[in-house]
């Protein structure tokens, strides 16, 4: 079966309403779910914030974890959640979110490790950072802030999926998967998850759009499926596979750009894994 026929037997031809769909129950999780409830959010929301600060890569001190300076009025916010992390038997009160509510930010840093993200590619946390700045930078709540960067994290992954469908039409297995519960919780956290998700999906798209027209493609369709595995194969070990797709398509045109390309491309996300990892 050709590509063009298994594209229109599989792809669903709603598809708009399926995103539209998914950012406004996305929205309504990011809005009602207490903070910090995704895993490591508590570390993604510190490593976000530290790339607000322009800190790319983080620093060890005395010998510790990796880490870097956060406001301690985002610190003073985390603590009132960290008692209902992963406990489904206690309830945030009315008073404990009020409480919460008003905690300003500080102006003051502190350093704290952020586990485990030391070794991510810090650009996918643009979004998160960008909503945790402005809050910051126009005297928003800590919790209004944090909120933000959910929003941001939650649009972003909006435009993404908006962008990749358009590309190449999806299969309604990966709108199934999508549609699973912990996929959209991790779509409306404030984490890196759903982003990389998202991130993956549209290279995948690109990379389909690419097959079906290969005779027209162009260099902007390697050089987005290069950029898009740079950003999330450096942040996701388990999605190093992916540097084969710039490979592929360096087979299927057998250009010089191509083969360039893709061996740059290997070399950053090999690069930056090892030099993290040292």
């Amino acid at each position: 079966m050709k590509l063009r026929t298994w594209q229109r037997a599989t792809a669903p031809e709603r598809w708009p309403l399926f995103c539209v769909a998914l950012f406004m129950i996305g929205f309504l999780m990011a809005t009602i779910v207490p903070s910090f409830q995704a895993p490591d959010e508590f570390d993604h929301s510190a490593r976000a914030y530290m790339l607000s600060r322009g800190q790319v890569i983080l620093d060890s001190v005395d010998g510790s974890p990796s880490g870097g300076q956060v406001d301690e009025g985002l610190l003073d916010y985390m603590r009132h959640f960290t008692s209902i992390k992963g406990n489904a038997n206690r309830k945030i009160s009315a008073a404990e979110r009020n409480a919460a509510s008003g905690i300003p930010w500080s102006g003051h840093t502190s350093f704290v490790t952020a586990v485990g993200t030391a070794y991510y590619f810090p650009i996918l946390y643009i979004p998160e950072a960008i909503g945790l700045a402005i809050g910051e930078a126009t005297g928003l709540s800590v919790e209004t802030s944090y909120r933000l960067s959910r929003y941001f994290a939650l649009g972003t992954c909006f435009a993404l999926l908006l962008a990749a469908f358009r590309l190449f039409p999806p299969p309604t297995l990966v709108l199934a998967l999508l549609a699973l519960p912990m996929n959209l919780f991790l779509l409306s956290s404030a984490v890196l998850d759903g982003i990389a998700t998202c991130a993956t999906i549209f290279v995948l798209s690109v990379f389909m759009r690419f097959l079906s027209d290969r005779e027209s493609a162009s260099k902007r369709a390697l050089y987005m499926v290069a950029l898009g595995v740079a950003f999330v194969a450096a942040c996701r070990a388990n999605l190093l596979p992916l540097l084969l797709l710039p490979f592929a398509m360096w087979w299927l045109q057998r250009t010089r750009t191509a083969f360039i390309t893709a061996v740059v491309t290997t070399a950053f996300v090999l690069g930056w894994t090892i030099f993290t990892i040292d």
